[in-house]
């Protein structure tokens, strides 16, 4: 198999591979202009996605969400444009992507606990 074959999978559709037949041709210089625009796009992408899911969730929803270590259960805090600040049961905030956040239909007693005691005017 040649370099061009392995640059057009078969699943792809003619554009697309029409677009590949471009981007070989392609210099080093032009490639980051267009690597510099799929980046920015991307990004645009990703902002429109955690504003939208952030819209989800409102201060004092029960959450939860993964770390490297293990899933954590929390109060949302606060909603900002890129993170959603949670109180976590273990007693600390974390600043969440709120596209990792899940709303939990039922709080687990110790967290439904932990809002008792630490905020008792918005869980009375």
């Amino acid at each position: 198999m040649n370099r061009k074959q392995m640059n057009k999978p078969p699943a792809l559709g003619k554009a697309m591979v029409d677009s590949i037949e471009v981007i070989n041709r392609l210099s080093a210089r032009e490639l980051i202009a267009i690597n510099e625009m799929i980046i920015s796009r991307l990004k645009e992408i990703r902002r429109e996605e955690c504003a939208q899911k952030a819209q989800q969730f409102k201060i004092g929803d029960f959450v939860s969400f993964e770390d490297d270590v293990k899933k954590r259960e929390g109060i949302v805090l606060s909603i900002h444009q890129k993170t959603v600040k949670v109180f976590t049961t273990e007693e600390l905030a974390w600043k969440v992507s709120p596209t990792l956040l899940k709303k939990l239909g039922t709080p687990s007693s110790s967290l439904e606990k932990l809002a008792h005691d630490m905020f008792p005017k918005m869980f009375s």
